[in-house]
């Protein structure tokens, strides 16, 4: 019997283990499951700073600039800038409907007269000496206005500009002002 009794001590088991092995096995649980998500959150990290160099563009350090000291203009450039600034003060109206023209015609015994086309123009002077002419219109041109010499009467007359309208001529005429020459206007 006391084999008997040796058989079923064997077939018992038994469960010696200690509370401190099952504290040991809780602490051991927890430590891998916040090491599991630790590798996750840091998984996580990585592929959200690897997605961001991909998604955005990189930026670049400025590189080595390039310093132009921009020269002034020429006089002639110069002047054509102050009289379009001067040009803009003058309001342009816009064009009134023209009433038709009628054709009249000329019987055989009336005369027909040509009526030409009259301008203001913008005269710098009338010169004696054809070099004095010149000199005036090469200063002109120098300061940026396009000069036209005439073979009138009186001599040679240096004009600069020739308008319909009269507003035109004097803002001409204050722009040559401003440049130190003296004008004048002329309906011609």
């Amino acid at each position: 019997m006391e084999n008997l009794n040796q058989d079923q001590d064997q077939n018992q088991v038994v469960d010696i283990t200690p509370k401190a092995n099952k504290f040991f096995g809780i602490v051991k649980s927890f430590f891998v499951f916040f090491l599991l998500i630790a590798i996750i959150v840091a998984s996580f990290w990585v592929s959200y700073l690897l997605g961001k160099r991909i998604l955005m563009p990189v930026r670049k350090l400025p590189g080595p600039t390039i310093e132009v000291t921009i020269p002034e203009p020429p006089a002639a450039i110069a002047a054509l800038q102050e009289f379009e600034e001067i040009t803009k003060e003058v309001r342009i109206e816009p064009a009134k409907p023209r009433p038709k023209i009628v054709k009249k015609t000329v019987k055989p015994g009336e005369k027909y007269t040509y009526v030409e086309k009259r301008y203001y123009k913008v005269q710098v002077g009338i010169y004696v000496h054809k070099s004095n002419a010149i000199k005036t219109a090469e200063r002109l041109e120098a300061s940026g206005f396009q000069t036209y010499m005439k073979k009138v009467d009186q001599g040679w007359r240096v004009q600069v500009g020739a308008y319909i309208k009269e507003s035109m001529a004097q803002s001409l005429q204050k722009a040559l002002k401003a440049k130190g020459f003296t004008a004048s206007v002329i309906f011609e």
